[in-house]
C-alpha cells in the first residue's frame, strides 16, 4: 500500500494503480500463482477461473465516484475486503450491495490501517462527495500504523510495521508495547470516522473479524464466519465461502440501521 494525499485529489489515491486494469496484484502475484498451479489438485478453480482487478481514476476496485446512482453503498477496509485473490463480485462488499439492492462504492485498499479508514471519511465529507445510503466498515489490525512521507505536493502514507526502518522499529518497541499509545490513536480514528457520518446523518455498522479490545462508544460487532479452509487464489486469503459467511452476519445488522 503506498497511498498519497493531494489536496486536489477527492480521496487518497494511489497512483500505482490509476486507471489500470490487471490480472495480477498485491499477494496474488503472477510468479506465485504458476507456484501454486503446479501444486494444487486438478479441481483448483482457479486453474481455469482468471481474476481481473480493474482500478478507477483514484486507483480503487470499483466504479467512478461520478458514476454511483443515488442511493449507494459505501465500504472500507483492507486486502480482505478489497477482495485481493477474488474476483470483485465474490466479495462480501459486492455480495451485501446486490441483497441490499445498493449501487457500490468500495473504498477498501490492502494493507491499510484504521487511520486508512478516517483519513478517508474526512475527505468524502471535506470535499462533498455524494451521500451514501448506508456505510459499513470492516476495521483492519489495529497494530497497523501508516506513516506519511512528503514528495513534492503529495504526502505518501506507507505502512512501517515490521520493517527494518527507524520508523518500523518504534512502531516494534513502542506502538505496539504500549497499548495505551495505540489505543489513544485507534479511539481517534474510529470515533471520529463514526462522527463523520453522523454528522452527515448516515447509518453506519462497524465489524471485524479481529477482537477490537480498545474501550470505544462505537459498537465494533465481531465476525466470526466458519469457511473452512477455502483460501483465495494467492492462498493468503480467504475464499468466496468466507466472504458469504461474512455478508450474511452482517446483512441483519444493516437491515436494523
Amino acid at each position: 500500500m503506498n497511498l498519497c494525499f493531494n489536496k486536489d485529489c477527492n480521496l487518497l489515491v494511489d497512483r500505482a494503480f490509476v486507471n489500470q486494469t490487471v490480472n495480477f496484484y498485491s499477494s496474488d502475484g503472477e510468479d506465485k500463482y504458476n507456484f501454486h498451479k503446479k501444486r494444487m489438485p486438478a479441481d483448483w478453480q482457479y486453474h481455469t477461473e482468471t481474476i481481473e482487478y480493474k482500478f478507477n481514476s483514484l486507483g480503487y476496485r470499483t466504479k467512478e465516484i461520478s458514476d454511483l446512482k443515488h442511493d449507494f453503498l459505501l465500504t472500507f477496509g483492507c486486502s480482505f475486503t478489497e477482495g485481493v485473490g477474488l474476483n470483485e463480485k465474490d466479495t462480501w462488499a459486492s455480495l451485501l450491495a446486490n441483497n441490499l439492492k445498493l449501487d457500490l462504492y468500495n473504498c477498501a485498499k490492502q494493507s491499510t490501517s484504521p487511520e486508512v479508514q478516517y483519513m478517508n471519511a474526512l475527505l468524502w465529507k471535506r470535499n462533498n462527495l455524494p451521500k451514501p445510503k448506508l456505510v459499513v466498515c470492516q476495521w483492519p489490525q489495529i497494530s497497523r500504523k501508516v506513516f506519511g512521507f512528503a514528495q513534492e505536493d503529495d504526502v505518501n502514507f506507507a505502512d512501517m510495521s515490521e520493517t527494518k526502518t527507524h520508523d518500523g522499529k518504534w512502531w516494534e518497541r513502542r506502538y505496539i508495547v504500549d497499548n495505551g499509545e495505540r489505543d489513544k490513536s485507534v479511539i481517534q480514528q474510529i470515533e471520529g470516522f463514526n462522527l463523520v457520518w453522523e454528522s452527515m446523518g448516515v447509518p453506519v455498522v462497524n465489524f471485524s473479524w479481529e477482537e477490537i479490545n480498545v474501550p470505544l462508544f462505537t459498537t465494533i460487532h465481531g465476525v466470526s464466519p466458519e469457511a473452512g479452509n477455502q483460501e483465495a487464489r494467492d492462498r493468503e486469503h480467504d475464499g468466496p465461502d468466507f466472504h458469504r459467511e461474512t455478508e450474511r452476519a452482517i446483512r441483519p445488522l444493516c437491515s436494523s440501521n
